[in-house]
């Protein structure tokens, strides 16, 4: 993105800043959708490079199959217990899916029409419910209501795969209504229907195969979840640039926002000085850098801008800690170059604190997500009848099983919960110690800039 843009962008930004603060823990409620690695997992990271001074602690409280009209029993433990400073919600996609099969493509209209009513109703009344039961007992819980992401029924027809492209109509009344409730009683609206929508709209239009979702149309892919993560974290007001650092060769004066600049020094054919940022670039992996290009992920979030005035014309090249990285003439160093896109060492730290930081969606939050499923999955196919915390009662149940329904979803979970459920503890606290060494890792260091004269 050029130097001059970033003002440009900045105009479109919302203007208050609603982010996650210092000290603050956040749950992430929602169905298959938010339960393991998904967008929370990318939000985590963002707070981690682009916050690096926030101690805060991110917990996915997601369930496989799990919808508005479902996650009652599991609040009072897995969020009220927890009372969490920030909570977001995403419910919707199970809530329809769950109903695909009584309304088929070649449905006559009087029962699409009956079958959408009574989905939508019951949608809007547990989600009334859910939020009046926030309201009352998380008074001093800061909610974010997400709209659902996307059913893709628009990406080129795949094999084997039925499309149901009604599902997102309805999706689209579900998000209307989340809106509508924010509106009303407040809290904070993340819209990601609509942008992620929109954009694999525009995309297809160029490439009919491009998609955001998986190969169900239900769950994003990689890039959804990326996406996802982007208009979360947008829509929050987050400083979206790493930094902004101007040098004046001729003064040897800087300025700097989210940085800060010191020992400058200059002569006709080198300019030295050190800088230490208040952040770290967020990296994207390979396997998304397909979408990464197509919106200018660094371009638009991971800017760091360097712009230097006062050169003698012709090349100069910027070597960081010693290490070449760049040569532009001196005419684009007194626009601006953007350092997103290079191997600088402040990109090579935050690589290594996302690798830590994923260290947790191994085993810690795998087993932790399958305590959550277990648990709802007994209380639902028991009708109540079985007390999860009373494991020689869910052991005996899960015993009399057939052996596909014990291999299959949701019961496999079972297995995992009888076998693991006296480690929980220590597998929270697994997470926690991976969280702060990932945080240890992203402190910020001061780095040796120099500019050179290469004519």
């Amino acid at each position: 993105l050029p130097y001059q843009e970033r003002v440009l962008v900045g105009l479109r930004r919302i203007p208050s800043d609603m982010t996650f603060k210092d000290g603050e823990h956040v749950l992430f409620l929602g169905d298959s959708i938010t339960a393991y690695d998904g967008y929370p997992k990318w939000i985590s990271d963002f707070y981690l490079t682009r916050y690096p001074e926030r101690k805060i602690a991110f917990e996915p409280v997601g369930v496989s199959g799990d919808g508005v009209r479902w996650c009652g029993d599991r609040l009072g433990a897995e969020v009220i217990a927890r009372q969490p400073t920030s909570l977001t919600v995403m419910f919707g996609m199970n809530d329809i899916a769950h109903h695909l099969n009584e309304w088929t493509n070649g449905s006559p209209a009087r029962v699409r029409k009956n079958v959408s009513e009574r989905v939508l109703s019951a949608y809007r009344g547990s989600f009334d419910a859910l939020a009046n039961r926030l309201s009352r007992e998380l008074p001093n819980t800061r909610v974010y209501w997400l709209t659902p992401t996307p059913y893709d029924a628009t990406t080129s027809v795949r094999s084997g795969q039925v499309n149901r492209p009604h599902v997102n109509s309805l999706l689209k009344t579900c998000a209307e209504h989340v809106g509508e409730h924010v509106r009303r009683d407040g809290g904070i609206l993340i819209d990601l229907q609509g942008p992620m929508k929109s954009l694999s709209l525009a995309c297809q239009t160029l490439d009919p195969d491009f998609t955001l979702n998986g190969p169900d149309r239900v769950h994003p892919d990689e890039h959804g979840y990326l996406f996802a993560a982007y208009e979360f974290v947008r829509q929050q007001g987050a400083a979206d640039f790493i930094s902004d650092i101007s040098v004046d060769a001729g003064t040897r004066m800087a300025s700097a926002e989210r940085a800060e600049v010191k020992q400058v020094s200059c002569t006709a054919d080198a300019v030295r000085f050190s800088v230490r940022e208040e952040s770290l670039p967020m990296p994207i992996p390979k396997s998304a850098a397909k979408l990464g290009q197509a919106m200018d992920f660094d371009g638009k979030l991971n800017g760091q801008y360097l712009r230097v005035k006062g050169l003698e014309t012709g090349k100069w090249t910027l070597a960081i800690d010693g290490e070449d990285l760049l040569t532009c003439s001196s005419e684009d160093w007194e626009r601006g170059v953007n350092l997103a896109k290079c191997p600088t060492p402040q990109r090579r730290q935050a690589e290594t604190v996302v690798r830590i930081n994923h260290e947790r969606y191994g085993e810690p939050e795998f087993l932790l997500g399958r305590f959550r499923l277990a648990r709802w999955a007994v209380r639902r196919w028991t009708s109540g009848s079985v007390d999860p915390d009373d494991l020689t009662a869910v052991k005996a149940y899960y015993d009399g099983l057939p052996p596909a329904r014990q291999k299959g979803w949701p019961m496999s979970a079972v297995k995992h919960y009888l076998d693991n459920w006296s480690r929980r503890e220590m597998l929270r606290e697994a997470a926690t110690a991976i969280e702060k060494r990932a945080r240890d890792a992203a402190s910020p260091a001061e780095h040796a800039y120099g500019l050179r004269h290469v004519k």
